[in-house]
């Protein structure tokens, strides 16, 4: 019996441990933004999972999946193929020869002392370009708005202060409440709507273009979709481990936010 014992024990150890490598490997390719969830508990979960299976009987499942996990981890991050499919979401289109309506800036997310975060001040930084270059008067941005320790915060005054920064005053419109790239495009078609605007440029990440601007065609607008800078990504390289797990990682997210808008009918390009 305790020899019996002893074996779930240590059937329960390596299934635990596997199904943590396995989460561990998922996570890093971008498998907790897919599906919204904090890595750490979902680490425990596997975990649990992990010796739950084992203690059962069932650690080749643990072994498989784990096996698995690194395996594709390991062909992300050292081959070249998977992390190139990350491409497919990047979309440039020409400025055109004429001002647009407006420039739009897509929202991104705050630090915890309410700060713009690297991704959402490379995007506005972009906007504040194309404003300057003369695309047009009019600056469109995404207001993030959420609650830290109590308070509310929202992305107001950091937008702001960096567009005095770069020593621009342009005519300034907030899309509120936002909250997904589906509701920005309906909040800019209300705008738009009230104004009598039907050209923008919208200015993303490069890896989100390809959805975000097919969302703001389907609502009816003319789109010059233009990638922010992505200074998490090298993405005329993609050399190093880290970039092509991230590449992927924005690749898979991506894939499925198309085919969910699909789905939904917001978009109707391929």
């Amino acid at each position: 019996m305790a020899a019996k014992g002893s074996k779930r024990i240590v059937s329960a150890v390596m299934g635990a441990i596997a199904m943590a490598a396995a989460w561990a490997a998922l996570a890093e390719l971008g498998l907790d933004a897919v599906i919204g969830a904090v890595a750490s508990d979902w680490y425990w979960l596997a975990i649990a999972l992990g010796a739950v299976l084992g203690t059962v009987g069932r650690e080749g499942i643990p072994a498989t999946v784990g096996a698995a996990a690194l395996a594709l981890m390991l062909a992300v991050e050292w081959l070249p193929g998977p992390a190139t499919l990350g491409r497919r979401t990047i979309r440039t289109d020409p400025l055109p020869k004429k001002p647009v309506d407006a420039v739009v800036v897509l929202s991104a997310a705050l630090t915890d002392d309410g700060r713009l975060t690297s991704i959402a001040t490379d995007r506005l930084l972009e906007g504040a370009r194309l404003i300057r270059s003369g695309v047009s008067r009019r600056l469109v941005l995404s207001r993030v708005d959420t609650d830290i320790d109590g308070k509310r915060v929202t992305s107001d005054a950091d937008q702001r202060a960096i567009l005095a920064l770069a020593g621009l005053e342009p005519e300034l419109h907030i899309l509120a409440p936002v909250g997904t790239t589906r509701i920005e495009a309906v909040r800019m078609e209300e705008l738009a709507n009230r104004h009598g605007w039907r050209s923008v440029v919208v200015v993303t990440s490069p890896s989100h273009t390809k959805r975000a601007c097919a969302a703001f065609e389907g609502v009816g607008l003319t789109v010059t979709c233009r990638p922010a800078p992505d200074r998490s990504v090298a993405w005329s390289q993609l050399d190093s481990p880290g970039d092509r797990t991230r590449a992927f990682g924005q690749w898979l997210y991506e894939t499925l936010g198309w085919w969910e808008y699909r789905a939904r009918g917001w978009i109707k390009s391929t």
